[in-house]
């Protein structure tokens, strides 16, 4: 009777990290690693979703994903959201723009040529916008940004296997081995994936408001 009733449950697991949202975008399948980890309650959350009060977006990829967001890339907790090419985004918290590209085209499905943009908090840690459109930034590094501001358009560039979204996640302060404002090396973007460990954040203002948000969820921006 145990062999049963693990047959049975086992479909359900598949089904849960394998499902698609309502607007048809894939999800990736995820690993339950991260739900362990020292999250700020959504409520206490420094932090608002990057896309603009009253658009509502599905978490494609979460903490963990089981595709790219992993140990190995320090992309552990990373977001994944699926706004298309124009798509707003906005800041998540107040800070100042240290580095940015935005001159590579979309759909090249390579890591060295993504639009994006880095802004350090006051804290020291920095908040990382990939894949924005072609010329699609609309902040100069040295710029002070408020929170909730709009500052650039979701596109397609670098790896995103064809697929326009965000991806977002916080790094930790930079040092000797993370220095996401100096890197600079020529046709290639400045950003770069060594060094820099993401850190797990939540939000405050995503209805509904989970403790991570749910990979597979859909979530809207409500005022903050």
């Amino acid at each position: 009777m145990i062999m049963n009733k693990t047959l049975l449950v086992m479909p359900l697991i598949l089904l849960s990290i394998s499902s698609v949202s309502s607007n048809d975008d894939e999800i990736i399948g995820q690993t339950p690693g991260c739900m362990m980890s020292d999250y700020t309650l959504a409520d206490k959350s420094d932090y608002v979703l990057p896309f603009p009060i009253g658009k509502e977006y599905t978490v494609t990829q979460g903490n963990c994903g089981l595709h790219t967001h992993r140990s190995e890339y320090n992309l552990r907790f990373s977001y994944d959201f699926p706004i298309p090419i124009g798509g707003d985004i906005t800041a998540v918290r107040n800070g100042e723009v240290i580095n940015l590209d935005e001159q590579f085209p979309n759909d090249t499905n390579d890591h060295s040529q993504t639009n994006w943009i880095g802004i350090k908090h006051e804290d020291g840690t920095i908040a990382v916008y990939l894949h924005l459109n072609t010329k699609g930034v609309f902040v100069e590094i040295g710029d002070e940004v408020k929170q909730g501001e709009i500052i650039g358009i979701s596109g397609s560039s670098g790896y995103t296997e064809y697929r326009p979204h965000l991806h977002f996640h916080i790094t930790e302060k930079e040092h000797d081995t993370c220095q996401l404002s100096l890197h600079e090396q020529p046709n290639t973007s400045k950003y770069s994936l060594k060094g820099c460990k993401t850190i797990p954040i939540t939000f405050k203002n995503a209805e509904p408001q989970d403790t991570p948000p749910i990979q597979g969820k859909i979530y809207k921006a409500v005022t903050f």
